[in-house]
């Protein structure tokens, strides 16, 4: 089994969390307030365990970043030194609007290119 760290535990994180626990992963979830009813459901699954988000990647051999793509830079910066870790990265730049969703100008080549560099601490 592996050490995952999961950086945010909504949609996107709750579910790939609960999966990858059911495998017999150990799963950190990462959470600015890990003591939030909203993560009840997900605290009852095996081998799952709730912290600061630089606590969990702390002790995760991979990162996995889930959070909405306006938080999604910093949150990485924050995490600490991740240059020795894989960072899988499920953000996506994009903005709802008035006409409906669609992707962000970014100056970059990519948003992944841009969560690359915030993890070199950039």
């Amino acid at each position: 089994p592996m050490d995952i760290a999961i950086i945010g535990a909504g949609n996107v994180g709750g579910t790939l969390g609960a999966r990858w626990a059911a495998l017999g992963h150990r799963i950190y979830f990462g959470v600015p307030n890990a003591s939030e009813s909203k993560y009840d459901g997900l605290r009852t699954l095996s081998g799952v365990a709730f912290s600061t988000p630089q606590d969990a990647a702390a002790r995760a051999d991979v990162i996995v970043l889930t959070v909405p793509w306006a938080a999604a830079q910093d949150a990485v910066r924050n995490l600490g030194q991740v240059g020795d870790k894989v960072v899988i990265d499920c953000t996506n730049p994009v903005m709802i609007g008035p006409e409906g969703v669609g992707m962000l100008p970014i100056q970059a080549p990519s948003g992944a290119h841009l969560i690359a560099n915030a993890a070199q601490g950039g």
